[in-house]
Protein backbone atom coordinates (compact mmCIF):
# COMPACT_ATOMS: atom_id res chain seq x y z
CA UNK A 1 0.00 0.00 0.00
CA UNK A 2 1.08 3.64 -0.62
CA UNK A 3 2.32 5.32 2.41
CA UNK A 4 2.65 2.61 4.26
CA UNK A 5 6.15 0.72 5.02
CA UNK A 6 4.88 -3.13 5.60
CA UNK A 7 8.27 -4.15 5.34
CA UNK A 8 9.63 -2.15 8.07
CA UNK A 9 6.12 -3.09 10.38
CA UNK A 10 6.95 -6.53 9.41
CA UNK A 11 10.57 -6.39 10.93
CA UNK A 12 9.80 -4.34 13.83
CA UNK A 13 7.39 -6.79 14.91
CA UNK A 14 9.87 -9.54 14.63
CA UNK A 15 12.44 -7.83 16.31
CA UNK A 16 10.50 -6.52 19.32
CA UNK A 17 9.57 -10.41 19.82
CA UNK A 18 13.08 -11.52 19.28
CA UNK A 19 13.62 -8.96 21.96
CA UNK A 20 10.76 -10.05 24.48
CA UNK A 21 11.74 -13.32 24.24
CA UNK A 22 15.72 -12.40 25.21
CA UNK A 23 14.76 -10.60 28.10
CA UNK A 24 12.47 -13.62 29.47
CA UNK A 25 14.97 -15.90 29.00
CA UNK A 26 18.00 -13.55 30.56
CA UNK A 27 15.16 -12.66 33.38
CA UNK A 28 15.08 -16.74 34.10
CA UNK A 29 18.84 -17.11 33.97
CA UNK A 30 19.57 -14.36 36.47
CA UNK A 31 17.13 -15.46 38.91
CA UNK A 32 18.52 -18.95 39.48
CA UNK A 33 21.60 -19.21 41.93
CA UNK A 34 22.66 -22.54 39.92
CA UNK A 35 23.40 -20.22 36.67
CA UNK A 36 26.05 -18.82 38.43
CA UNK A 37 29.28 -20.24 38.46
CA UNK A 38 31.03 -20.30 42.12
CA UNK A 39 33.22 -17.49 41.06
CA UNK A 40 30.35 -14.62 40.30
CA UNK A 41 28.91 -15.45 44.16
CA UNK A 42 29.33 -13.84 47.14
CA UNK A 43 28.19 -14.94 50.93
CA UNK A 44 27.52 -11.45 52.96
CA UNK A 45 27.44 -11.29 56.21
CA UNK A 46 27.13 -9.03 59.24
CA UNK A 47 27.37 -5.38 57.71
CA UNK A 48 27.71 -6.37 54.48
CA UNK A 49 23.81 -7.84 54.24
CA UNK A 50 21.56 -5.41 53.00
CA UNK A 51 19.25 -5.92 55.94
CA UNK A 52 22.33 -3.91 58.12
CA UNK A 53 21.65 -0.08 58.12
CA UNK A 54 25.48 -0.06 57.54
CA UNK A 55 25.54 -1.63 54.07
CA UNK A 56 26.00 0.17 50.63
CA UNK A 57 23.43 -2.01 48.27
CA UNK A 58 23.73 0.42 45.36
CA UNK A 59 27.57 0.22 45.62
CA UNK A 60 27.23 -3.28 45.66
CA UNK A 61 25.19 -3.51 42.85
CA UNK A 62 27.50 -0.89 40.71
CA UNK A 63 30.56 -3.62 41.43
CA UNK A 64 28.72 -6.31 40.51
CA UNK A 65 27.64 -4.68 37.27
CA UNK A 66 31.01 -3.46 36.70
CA UNK A 67 32.73 -6.72 37.25
CA UNK A 68 30.09 -8.11 34.34
CA UNK A 69 30.78 -5.54 32.17
CA UNK A 70 34.56 -5.92 32.38
CA UNK A 71 33.56 -10.05 31.79
CA UNK A 72 31.48 -9.50 29.10
CA UNK A 73 34.22 -7.00 27.32
CA UNK A 74 36.70 -9.57 27.28
CA UNK A 75 34.43 -11.65 26.16
CA UNK A 76 33.26 -10.22 22.82
CA UNK A 77 37.01 -9.52 22.68
CA UNK A 78 37.99 -13.06 22.53
CA UNK A 79 34.91 -13.51 20.23
CA UNK A 80 36.33 -10.72 17.67
CA UNK A 81 39.74 -12.39 17.69
CA UNK A 82 38.66 -15.36 16.90
CA UNK A 83 36.16 -13.73 14.17
CA UNK A 84 33.49 -16.38 15.21
CA UNK A 85 30.04 -16.04 14.59
CA UNK A 86 27.24 -14.62 17.19
CA UNK A 87 24.23 -14.83 14.86
CA UNK A 88 24.16 -15.58 11.02
CA UNK A 89 21.45 -14.90 8.01
CA UNK A 90 22.02 -17.06 4.95
CA UNK A 91 22.76 -14.39 2.28
CA UNK A 92 23.72 -16.42 -0.67
CA UNK A 93 24.06 -19.98 -1.86
CA UNK A 94 26.32 -21.75 -4.47
CA UNK A 95 25.20 -22.80 -7.75
CA UNK A 96 23.81 -20.53 -10.38
CA UNK A 97 23.16 -17.32 -10.45
CA UNK A 98 21.98 -14.71 -12.65
CA UNK A 99 22.95 -11.13 -12.40
CA UNK A 100 21.37 -7.83 -13.35
CA UNK A 101 24.27 -8.13 -16.57
CA UNK A 102 21.94 -11.23 -17.93
CA UNK A 103 25.00 -14.14 -17.96
CA UNK A 104 24.77 -17.02 -15.55
CA UNK A 105 27.95 -17.43 -13.48
CA UNK A 106 27.96 -20.57 -11.47
CA UNK A 107 28.97 -20.44 -7.63
CA UNK A 108 31.02 -23.45 -5.91
CA UNK A 109 31.15 -23.99 -2.23
CA UNK A 110 35.26 -23.38 -2.36
CA UNK A 111 34.57 -19.90 -4.37
CA UNK A 112 32.46 -18.93 -1.43
CA UNK A 113 34.70 -20.12 1.22
CA UNK A 114 37.27 -18.30 -0.21
CA UNK A 115 34.70 -15.06 -0.04
CA UNK A 116 33.79 -15.51 3.27
CA UNK A 117 37.45 -15.69 4.21
CA UNK A 118 38.73 -12.62 2.70
CA UNK A 119 36.01 -10.39 3.20
CA UNK A 120 36.85 -7.41 5.72
CA UNK A 121 33.70 -5.67 6.97
CA UNK A 122 35.85 -2.69 8.35
CA UNK A 123 37.06 -1.79 4.36
CA UNK A 124 33.55 -2.72 2.62
CA UNK A 125 31.30 -2.70 5.43
CA UNK A 126 27.85 -4.61 4.11
CA UNK A 127 24.34 -2.78 5.21
CA UNK A 128 22.00 -4.92 6.59
CA UNK A 129 18.59 -4.05 4.71
CA UNK A 130 15.43 -5.67 4.05
CA UNK A 131 14.15 -3.72 0.73
CA UNK A 132 16.54 -1.30 -0.21
CA UNK A 133 20.13 -0.48 0.80
CA UNK A 134 20.12 3.27 0.45
CA UNK A 135 16.57 3.32 2.06
CA UNK A 136 16.19 0.33 4.56
CA UNK A 137 19.19 -0.06 6.00
CA UNK A 138 19.27 -1.86 9.44
CA UNK A 139 23.18 -1.81 10.36
CA UNK A 140 25.85 -3.70 8.66
CA UNK A 141 27.58 -6.95 8.63
CA UNK A 142 30.81 -7.63 11.07
CA UNK A 143 32.04 -10.15 8.56
CA UNK A 144 31.23 -13.46 6.68
CA UNK A 145 31.31 -17.20 7.23
CA UNK A 146 30.60 -20.15 5.58
CA UNK A 147 28.20 -22.71 6.45
CA UNK A 148 26.97 -26.52 5.11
Amino acid sequence: MPGIALGEAALRTVMNNMTLSLECEQAGLATKLDTYVEANRREMAGAEKWSDPASDPSGDIDAAKDAVHAAHAARQREIAKRNAAVSGVEIFKAGRHKPMSGEMINFLDSGLEKIARNYDAGAHPAPIVIGHPQTDAQGASSGLCERR
